[in-house]
């Protein structure tokens, strides 16, 4: 089984009885639903920049339609 850290003091899962266990697992649960999150968030603010950046590709197409009709 693994080794884990709290508080800088190692503990190992062998030798956790069923109410460790039970809240071992749970941590587990929480600490892969937090990584899955920052995850989702990172695509998430990516796809958030690219749509930023389209905005601004179509801002400046409608510019260049304004200045070439002016002219």
């Amino acid at each position: 089984m693994a080794k884990i850290t709290i508080d800088e003091k190692d503990y190992y899962t062998e030798d956790f009885n069923e109410e460790q266990n039970k809240i071992y697992t749970e941590v587990a649960y929480v600490k892969d639903q937090a990584d899955r999150y920052r995850y989702l968030t990172s695509i998430l603010d990516g796809r958030m920049n690219q749509l930023a950046a389209m905005i601004v590709a179509a801002a400046d197409k409608e510019e260049e339609v304004s200045e070439a009709e002016e002219t």
